[in-house]
């Protein structure tokens, strides 16, 4: 890694502990599923993305208001084409809230990322 990136990683693992205490009293604590799976996300994100500390904290907490709407989502007693539908429906209303964070050209990455990051599946029990 380059030094430029090193300092973006650092300055993230540094501020991620003011991200979780300052969100939003609706968000804070309702899923610590959902904290846990962002705070493993936006490094990646933010290392492939190159963004700034700020844009980091902002993505995070998108992230995890995003993460709290899928899992009421997968939480509905509905059949898996209207999970399917319902979850495609989210995703892409999350890539649009981060067109509002995201320069042009990190929105282009982020949407290739995104699908590596975080596929739109159902999960079905047998």
């Amino acid at each position: 890694m380059n030094t430029i990136t090193k300092m973006i990683c650092i300055s993230i693992l540094i501020l991620m502990p003011i991200v979780v205490s300052g969100q939003d009293p609706y968000l804070q604590g309702d899923s610590p599923k959902a904290e846990k799976i962002a705070s493993a996300l936006v490094p990646k994100y933010a290392v492939e993305l190159g963004m700034s500390a700020d844009q980091a904290l902002k993505f995070e907490t998108k992230i995890v208001e995003f993460l709290i709407r899928k899992e009421k989502i997968e939480a509905l007693e509905v059949s898996h084409r209207k999970k399917l539908n319902l979850l495609t429906r989210l995703s892409r209303q999350e890539t649009a809230e981060m067109g509002t964070l995201l320069t042009r050209p990190q929105l282009r990455k982020y949407k290739t990322l995104k699908k590596k990051y975080q596929p739109v599946l159902v999960v079905v029990e047998q």
